[in-house]
């Protein structure tokens, strides 16, 4: 093959550089500047600080005795508890059941 069509080295192709944060300052920021979310949180692998956000968040919007919505959580800007409730405890039902909340008129019956 002539060496005209040969390819560049691996090294001399733009695609092939190693990501530095001065060259693209903007990538660290992006996750939290387009969803608004602040750190990623770790929660406990039993979910005991899970149940105690959860309670705290139904008792901050005034709807005692019943589990908000996956949507009501998120548009308050707590999808990291909704994500959590599902990866800890397998979703909404299973939590309320676990605490004795009911499901409420926001949630479909399925």
């Amino acid at each position: 093959a002539p060496s005209s069509l040969a390819r560049p080295a691996r090294a001399a192709r733009p695609e092939a550089r190693a990501f530095s944060m001065r060259a693209a300052p903007h990538r660290a920021t992006w996750s939290k500047a387009r969803t608004g979310r602040g750190p990623r949180r770790r929660w406990s692998a039993d979910g005991s600080d899970v149940e105690q956000e959860l309670l705290a968040f139904i008792r901050d919007e005034g709807t005692p005795g019943e589990m908000p919505s996956r949507l009501l959580l998120e548009r308050r800007g707590r999808g990291d508890l909704a994500n959590a409730i599902y990866r800890r405890f397998g979703g909404l039902r299973p939590l309320a059941r676990r605490l004795g909340l009911s499901m409420g008129s926001r949630h479909d019956e399925r």
